[in-house]
Formats: structure tokens, sequence, C-alpha cells
């Protein structure tokens, strides 16, 4: 009898555990669900296959925005947009991958290669997204493989503020940051800071500091205060040389040295050539574990809430729990190549110099009340933010960026 009962909950088991990946995946692109059905209203469904999602192969690129060209012959695919270049063939477990802006070719091993099955060609998902740049993650308890295109961001903040978008996404933007401290009790302690950085190209940068506080003073007695450097960034790391000998030492090299950094070592993400979509992305600090199908939506409601509050013209008051959002961090803007990559470098050598990690709950400890006004116009972006306290203290700072 306990046989017979064994053999009965094996079975039970078997057919429990065949049932659950017989189940076809759903496929979400940026909070919908992906229709499979093809121009003949025939319908391939996602597959797992070797514990990877297959999805058909001229659908999900055509989702991917990509040009494809099929040879028959060889059953090879080659798929572009305009950025990467993928090629990939049926049964062949080594996929080719292109970068347009570099012409760098890798060779990638699949665990999955392509296959035909129904007489529709089937490619792995993961590779395919993430290939070309989009955020690929998996809601185990669902079943829905999620991509997220971060460029649909970019595109909602170029309809709604298209100065915003343009400045945000220049190259060549110069960044004016002033700040003003106002002791209201002791007029002595007033101070003045500015820093104004400046892309002159697309490689060479300048940071300069003028003013009238201490900090400016200490600045220039530590030659800071007139910083010009160039910087070429690769895949794995940076390439950084300037005259600046400070500047040069935070990074252990010499005047004139070109020194290497690596990324990983550095925490900053992203790449030179990255667009706004990209920057987004890697501001979007979601962990692969915590994505569900319902994360795209909140990251959307997010970025409206945060679009809402930093650009949209008018005086506005607010508090520090307003800058609390559920999926951005706004203290990673400093750590995120792109529309940031002047201030990575100088944040990386103040953690270097001083070992301090700039965090937005720390810099509002003291003043928990903000009063701002923004002035978003076709060329700049102005920002004005009021820092006060119980003991009448009053930080200014002026924001620009052309």
């Amino acid at each position: 009898m306990k046989k017979v009962l064994c053999m009965l909950c094996l079975i039970l088991l078997i057919g429990a555990t065949s049932f659950c990946y017989a189940v076809n995946p759903k496929v979400q692109l940026n909070g919908n669900y992906v229709d499979f059905k093809d121009e003949n209203g025939n319908t391939v469904e996602a597959q797992i296959i070797n514990s990877r999602t297959m999805v058909p192969l001229r659908k999900i690129f055509e989702l991917m925005k990509c040009e494809i060209n099929w040879d028959g012959a060889t059953k090879t695919v080659v798929a572009n947009n305009g950025k990467r270049e993928i090629t990939l063939q049926i049964g062949n477990s080594v996929a080719k991958l292109v970068d347009l802006n570099t012409n760098k070719e890798d060779s990638i091993t699949l665990d999955s290669p392509p296959v035909i099955k129904d007489n529709r060609t089937l490619v792995p998902l993961r590779f395919i997204g993430e290939s070309l740049g989009k955020k690929v993650a998996w809601d185990s308890q669902d079943k829905v493989a999620i991509i997220i295109d971060y460029d649909d961001l970019a595109k909602l903040l170029e309809q709604k503020a298209l100065g915003a978008y343009n400045i945000l996404s220049s190259k060549g933007s110069t960044l004016s940051i002033e700040k003003k401290y106002i002791d209201e009790v002791f007029s002595d302690r007033n101070e003045t800071t500015k820093m104004v950085s400046t892309r002159v190209d697309d490689s060479n940068y300048k940071i300069q500091f003028s003013g009238t506080s201490e900090l400016v003073d200490e600045i220039k007695n530590e030659e800071w205060d007139n910083i010009s450097f160039s910087l070429n960034v690769n895949t794995d790391d940076y390439e950084i040389i300037t005259s600046n000998y400070v500047f040069s030492s935070m990074f252990g090299g010499k005047k004139n040295e070109k020194i290497t950094v690596s990324k990983n070592k550095s925490n900053i993400k992203g790449t030179d050539t990255d667009g706004l979509g990209d920057t987004l992305g890697n501001l979007i600090c979601v962990s692969d574990n915590d994505f569900t199908k319902e994360t795209y939506s909140k990251i959307k409601a997010d970025f409206e809430r945060l679009f809402k509050t930093f650009l949209t013209n008018g005086e506005k008051s607010l508090k520090v729990s307003d800058l609390q959002f559920e999926t951005i961090d706004i203290s990673r803007v400093s750590k995120t190549f792109g529309t940031n990559i002047i201030f990575n470098i100088f944040t990386l050598a103040n953690e270097k110099m001083f070992n301090y990690n700039n965090n937005v709950n720390d810099f509002f400890v003291d003043f928990p009340r903000v009063n701002y006004s923004v002035s978003v116009g076709n060329n700049n972006i102005n920002i004005k933010i009021i820092l006060r306290n119980d003991y009448k203290e009053c930080n200014e700072f002026h924001l620009v960026l052309n």
C-alpha cells in the first residue's frame, strides 16, 4: 500500500511539474502585453526552452525597432537598431554583437540557440533585449518576461518639455552652480561659492570656481579652482588626462599622465555615447529580484512625478518626503554617465580626496522645508532652491544648465 501511495505521489508530482512548464510565459513591453499574432492571424506564443524565454524572431525585432535581413540559405538573421547589430543563426549557440559606435565586435555564447518550431523562428528574449540596450527581467510569480525601453521616458519628456529635453540630451552643455550661505543673525558669515562646468567638445572639460567663501579660498589654495581634463570612455574603464597635478593625484596619476580608472571600482555606469534614455535607465535602479509586472507603471508614475516636481515652471515649496520616489534614486545622478558626465569625474575625485559620498537625505536633514523656483526655456533651465532652518540660516542654490 505504501509503495502504491509513493507511486501515486510521484506521478502527481511529475504531472504537476510538467503542467507548470507547459504554461507559456507572457511578455510585457513597457507595461503592455505583447501579442505574438502574425499578419495572417496565426499566433506562436513565447516558450521556455533550456530555462530561457524564447520568442518569435520577427515580432521581437520589430518591437525593438530593428531592420532585419534574413538569409534563408544559411538560416541567419542580422538585426540592426542604429546603435548595435546582432547576428544569429538557427542552431548556432554563438551570436555576434557589434557596437556600431566603436565597431567593436563580441561573440556571445547563448544558453539556448535560435530554433525553428511550428514554422516560426524562436530567439532568446533576454539576449536580444539586453544586447539592444533594453532592461529585461523576469516575474517568477506570474511567469512574465518584462522588457523596459527607457527611451519611451525620454520621448515623454520630449513631448511635454521640448526645451528641457534638448538641453538634457545635449553633449555641449554648461552647468553653473552658485551657492549663497546667509546667516540672518551674523551678517559677517554670509558666503558665496560658484562652480561652472563646461564641456568644450566630445572629450574636453573645464571646471572653474569663484566666490567669496572660505570654501573657495581653500579650493584655490589646493589648486582645484581651475581644472581642465580630457576624457576617453571605454567599455570597462575610462581614461583621464589633466595638467592639474592635484586633480591627477586623486586618481594616483602624475601631471599630463594618462590615468585609467575601472568603471566597476568607481561604481559609475553607462558610456559616453549614451542617449538620454540610457541615462534615465541607469538612474532608475530596480533590482532584478524586485521586478514584477507592475514595475513599469510605478517607474512611469515616479518619472512623471519627478518631471512635475522639477521641470514645471513656477514657484513651489516641498518637504523632504516629496523627494522620496519608489523607483528613482536622485542621489545617484552624479553616478551615471551621459548628461551628468562632468559631475561623475568631480564627484569621484571628491570621494577619493575626502572619503565623502553625497546623500540627498543627509543633505536635507537640517533643512526640512524647501522653497524653490524653476524656469525652463528653449535654451536653459534655471532652478533656484532655498533651504531654511529654525536657526535663521539660509542656503540658497542657483543652478543654470545651458
